[in-house]
């Protein structure tokens, strides 16, 4: 996606949960961005509401990507 994000407060995915209940909230979602530094990438981890393999909307907040270039 090469869009200007600005105009937007989050990502919107409409999710399935399928797989081991053990890793029902081990997803998460990467972004990288084409900024300054190439190797920035934001992270957050998807946490899902239904355990009855029905779709859901997961709504993540820009705001609330951690960079991984500042965690490391």
């Amino acid at each position: 996606m090469t869009h200007d994000l600005s105009f937007h407060n989050y990502l919107a995915f409409r999710i399935r949960l399928r797989g081991s209940p053990r890793t029902r909230n081990s997803y998460f979602v990467n972004i990288q961005t084409d900024g300054y530094v190439s190797s920035d990438l934001w992270q957050h981890r998807l946490y899902f509401q239904r355990d009855d393999g029905e779709w859901e909307d997961v709504y993540v907040r820009y705001r609330s990507l951690l960079s991984r270039h500042l965690i490391e």
